[in-house]
């Protein structure tokens, strides 16, 4: 059985809250103390590594992953403007960290990783891609990313003549 590769496969920067700003439309990994959540409304708020606050939408997450996340997560997500100007996270995975994780630590770690001086270690520039469209009836489609001829999918379902694969 093979898997499909989505736009946020890849390499996704680390980032606090500081760092939203340059990573509009891009995927970023951002490890976080989850302080309130609503699961209602599939959101929560989030204490990133530098100690800012950031809004975070579960709403594209099965609700069992949700339930089942640990005190400290890092959210694979999706950098969005909020229609009144700030910047939230649309939350693609929660990988749990633990109840006890050290955030100053890991916001060392961002520090190193975003210090132009180690650019050509890390990838500081994250992964592009379209806005975003928080409609449940119009979820994100690998047709119209720009990564897809990038990482081959732009020929998916196409049968080879020769072969007939």
């Amino acid at each position: 059985m093979s898997t499909l590769l989505t736009v946020a496969d890849g390499i996704n920067p680390r980032v606090n809250s500081g760092h939203l700003h340059s990573f509009l439309h891009k995927y970023v990994l951002l490890p976080c103390l989850v302080q309130w959540e609503d699961k209602d409304l599939g959101m929560m708020n989030v204490q990133a590594a530098n100690g800012g606050t950031i809004s975070v939408s579960t709403s594209r997450l099965d609700k069992e992953v949700v339930r089942n996340k640990s005190k400290f997560v890092e959210i694979l997500g999706q950098v969005y403007q909020l229609s009144f100007g700030d910047l939230a996270v649309l939350a693609m995975r929660i990988t749990n960290l633990s109840e006890n994780f050290d955030l100053d630590m890991a916001n060392e770690v961002i520090k190193f990783i975003h210090d132009p001086r180690f650019s050509e270690i890390f990838n500081p520039n994250g992964s592009t891609a379209p806005p975003i469209l928080l409609s449940a009836a119009n979820p994100p489609s690998m047709a119209h990313s720009p990564l897809a001829a990038d990482i081959g999918l732009d020929n998916l379902g196409r049968v080879d003549e020769d072969t007939g694969i």
